[in-house]
């Protein structure tokens, strides 16, 4: 479903693209604009393969995704999965803003990286650079070749590092920032104990924090929960096990901190998507 009232000055730009050899990269552009849109402006969408980044440059929007409806004002971008429904429209008397759809295998990880609180208005902290970046991505959009494209991969990055790095970094993110020490022993504390049958228990009394408080604070500043970030770090060890050493698979779950075996198994197919006899395979 898209359902648009283009109502728009004629000095809005709009671009459409299929590069050649897009699938080859991490990130690329399948439609840019910027938009100078009137007070009826609105489009309604859901079913579209691919992910929006809206910038507002003037004025103000408001968007309905994700169960959330957010204002778009001046200086704020958001980023949408465009499979789901979300309506957008121009709140105040002129609304002006670049947006584009973008495709590739790094898109959906890192666009759940940005919307780790759900679909949100993110306050971009350094303006200029951001917006100079939108403005080179609608030039380059235009052109087809391989070293353009690959130059576009890499400033959609961009973007979506300022937007991350400015979510850290906004004053919603205080909490956070009054808890790093207490979250970066616990991250000590895992690397040191990972090989002990510890749990969020021996973590949190640590910290003399709520347990749910400190899972939330966590998972903010590192992107996993605290028992995740623990299994994350334990199968990464097993990794360094199973190529460097003859350990059996049941001494490698046991030196790395798991239960039984079958856990470890479990555990390590659910990371990689492969069996630790497999993994080793690779590297003998």
């Amino acid at each position: 479903m898209h359902i648009a009232n283009l109502d728009i000055e004629p000095s809005s730009e709009w671009v459409t693209a299929t590069p050649a050899a897009a699938d080859i990269l991490p990130f690329y552009i399948t439609e840019i604009g910027h938009f100078y849109a009137l007070n009826q402006y609105s489009t309604e969408r859901e079913g579209n393969d691919s992910h929006m980044l809206l910038y507002t440059l003037s004025g103000e929007g408001v968007m309905e995704a994700d169960g959330s409806r957010l204002t778009l004002q001046r200086g704020y971008a958001v980023v949408v999965d465009c499979m789901k429904h979300h309506l957008y429209r121009t709140k105040s008397e002129k609304w002006d803003f670049i947006w584009l759809h973008i495709k590739g295998a790094g898109v959906s990880g890192i666009a759940e990286a940005v919307n780790y609180k759900g679909v949100s208005a993110v306050r971009i902290q350094d303006r200029a650079a951001f917006e100079a970046e939108l403005e080179q991505l609608l030039h380059d959009a235009k052109r087809p070749d391989l070293k353009t494209l690959s130059g576009i991969s890499l400033g959609i990055h961009k973007l979506f590092d300022i937007i991350l790095q400015s979510e850290l970094s906004d004053d919603s993110n205080r909490n956070i920032k009054l808890h790093i020490p207490e979250i970066e022993q616990t991250i000590r504390f895992i690397h040191e104990n990972y090989a002990e049958p510890i749990g969020i228990e021996d973590m949190v009394e640590r910290v003399h924090l709520s347990k749910f408080y400190f899972i939330r604070i966590f998972k903010q500043y590192t992107g996993a929960t605290p028992y995740n970030y623990l299994v994350n770090h334990r199968i990464n060890q097993s990794k360094v096990l199973l190529r460097t050493t003859d350990l059996s698979i049941s001494e490698i779950a046991l030196k790395t901190g798991f239960a039984d075996t079958s856990s470890f198994i479990a555990q390590f197919k659910r990371q990689t998507n492969r069996k630790p006899t497999a993994y080793r395979k690779d590297f003998l």
